[in-house]
């Protein structure tokens, strides 16, 4: 228990110094500011008391005398003192929860890169850490709030409690105890929540997905063909099972969280009724008994409030304790999957062979092994990788481009010299079938850079010309600096076939020793698919260029084919070779032609 309570206290500490270092300033104002909250309540009880006594003559009666001035000046004056500190404390603490989720955000972002490839992919993953990421602009402006929040109502709390103490010490003692149960059910309730939403990260990602595919003009083109409710209908289904878990939930801890709060309720009655025994057996003055009623009250509501922001102060340094490990996690390590190395600062721009010894690959959430002991060295030219679904061609494209790491055994890039080199040493470029849609201009989708360098504009008109897209951004409003994409700010959008040339265009650009593309023509006309394969064809005398597809006149095109069955190499080989040797890309794509 209290190496618990140690850990928790180094929490806070670890807490306070990031909203502190998110802008030093904001959190000081905002600290001295929320001061005033804790100071006004017993300074109030107390001038209240003054003012009464004073008001209060011989035999009960009330007179009116100078001697309430000063009180009624500090009245004022304590009021004004709260008012303002309210004021300049919201102030504050707005500037605070910005800067605090723009710090939080932008660690958050540094680090994903560091991130395998394949966790983005683990539903494990998703439930540990999809809370820190997708909650990180919530999550740190209630961080805010309870951080600064709970230290003044604890000092108003203590305040009202010494003041309170002076008149009636045992009413206040049994208050206080009786508010212990209720402290405890609201710590167990508010990791419950936290635990639930932790485990409900995918799920609630799912839902977001969703929301966002509503507002999407692909996904309302499919289902508005076919009238479906399916987005709207598994949403609600979602959305139902979440509320579920989460009414299972609070139902488990009303009982328990209503009985308690029967018991402060009662406890307070029973106080207010012993104040009147008190008052009636002249034990209690009149002016004590004034501020004794709104004091017990007041006493009730701050212990209740008090409580409350405990739990909110749970649940945040819960999530900074999530965060906190989501930043010091070593995920290459974690998952089992060599880290990748980095580009050099000069990366090798010319490379003889990409060699693969005894690679392997299994998938590390279900242990599915989707490639087995492959051998080969890619070498410049046009190769082709074929193979029924499933094969692994997806995988070994994800190995190639160094998007996850093999299970076994290393992948090398051969150069010039002979010398073998990390893969990770060097660019590579890739065109996917479905490439993302990025909601940025012309030029940053080719560039993939925030920053401009000098000359860009050449080099970007040159792969737009060379992808067949120069004469379609020279119609746009702003150029190469159009933003373009359905939404986000997007101000027109592209077909299926023009995303597919401005990736191509992005590909180009960066002129990579290694082009690898899945796909790639899946959304072209022949026209376009007969240009992208003259382009490649030109460029492969001196690069590595690698292919999936399923389209056998594409598969013609190709130098060398490599057939996968199974996650193994079956056949390697020209068109003509392994036609004539009739095996397994026979098999795959002529066998049905040639039977009668």
């Amino acid at each position: 228990m209290r190496t618990k309570l140690a850990a928790r206290f180094a929490l806070l500490r670890s807490t306070l110094r990031l909203l502190y270092r998110s802008h030093p300033r904001a959190f000081t104002v905002s600290a001295v500011a929320s001061l005033a909250e804790p100071l006004f309540y017993p300074g109030l009880l107390l001038l209240i008391q003054q003012l009464f006594e004073r008001l209060t003559g011989p035999g009960g009666s009330a007179q009116v005398t100078a001697d309430i001035l000063p009180i009624g000046i500090g009245l004022v004056a304590l009021l004004l003192i709260q008012r303002l500190g309210i004021i300049v404390r919201d102030a504050s603490s707005t500037i605070l929860r910005q800067e605090a989720w723009v710090v939080i955000s932008k660690q958050i972002m540094q680090k994903l890169p560091s991130v395998p490839y394949s966790l983005f992919e683990n539903n494990d993953f998703q439930a540990r850490y999809g809370l820190v990421i997708r909650e990180a602009s919530y999550r740190s402006i209630t961080m805010v709030d309870t951080v600064l929040s709970t230290a003044p109502i604890f000092l108003g709390l203590l305040g009202v409690v010494v003041t309170l103490l002076a008149i009636a010490p045992l009413m206040v003692l049994v208050l206080l105890v009786i508010a212990i149960p209720a402290g405890r059910i609201e710590q167990r309730f508010s990791q419950a929540m936290y635990e639930l939403q932790e485990h409900s990260a995918p799920l609630k990602l799912r839902l977001e997905a969703l929301t966002n595919m509503q507002i999407d003009a692909t996904w309302q083109r499919d289902v508005r063909i076919y009238s479906s409710n399916l987005l709207g209908r598994e949403h609600a289904a979602l959305a139902e099972s979440y509320l579920r878990q989460l009414k299972q939930l609070t139902g488990r801890f009303f009982k328990l969280r209503s009985g308690a709060a029967l018991v402060q309720v009662i406890g307070l009655a029973l106080a207010l009724a012993a104040a009147l025994a008190l008052l009636n057996q002249g034990q209690l003055s009149l002016a004590n008994m004034v501020v004794l009623i709104p004091g017990i009250s007041l006493l009730s509501g701050m212990i209740s409030a008090f409580i409350y922001h405990v739990r909110s102060l749970l649940e945040s340094l819960s999530y900074a304790q999530a965060l906190s490990e989501f930043l010091a996690t070593s995920f290459e390590n974690e998952s089992g999957i060599s880290p990748l190395a980095s580009p050099t600062s000069e990366p090798i721009s010319k490379l003889t062979a990409i060699r693969l010894e005894d690679v392997s690959y299994t998938y590390p959430q279900h242990q599915t092994a989707a490639l087995k002991g492959i051998s080969y060295e890619f070498t410049p030219g046009l190769t082709a990788i074929v193979g029924t679904n499933g094969a692994g061609k997806t995988t070994l494209v994800k190995l190639v481009a160094g998007l996850v790491a093999p299970t076994t055994n290393t992948i090398y890039a051969v150069g010039e010299s002979g010398d073998d080199y990390p893969l990770g040493a060097c660019v590579k470029s890739v065109l996917f079938q479905d490439p993302g849609h990025f909601p940025f201009s012309i030029r940053h989708n080719v560039t993939m850079r925030f920053d401009r360098t000098p000359g860009e504009e050449q080099g970007i008109a040159q792969s737009l010309r060379s992808a067949g897209l120069w004469d379609t951004v020279n119609t746009l409003p702003d150029g190469i600096d159009t933003v373009v994409g359905a939404g986000f700010g997007g101000v027109t959008d592209l077909s299926g076939g023009q995303w597919q040339r401005l990736a191509l265009a992005r590909l180009l650009y960066h002129n990579a020793p290694i082009i690898i593309l899945d796909e790639p023509s899946a959304s072209l006309d022949p026209v376009g698919e007969r240009q992208i394969f003259a382009l490649l064809s030109s460029l492969a005398r001196e690069k590595i260029i690698l292919f999936t597809t399923h389209r056998y006149d594409t598969i013609r095109k190709a130098d060398t084919i490599v057939v996968l069955v199974d996650g193994e190499i079956a056949e390697v080989g020209t068109h003509e070779e392994l036609e004539r040797k009739a095996g397994a890309f026979w098999s795959l794509y002529l066998g049905q032609a040639a039977r009668p």
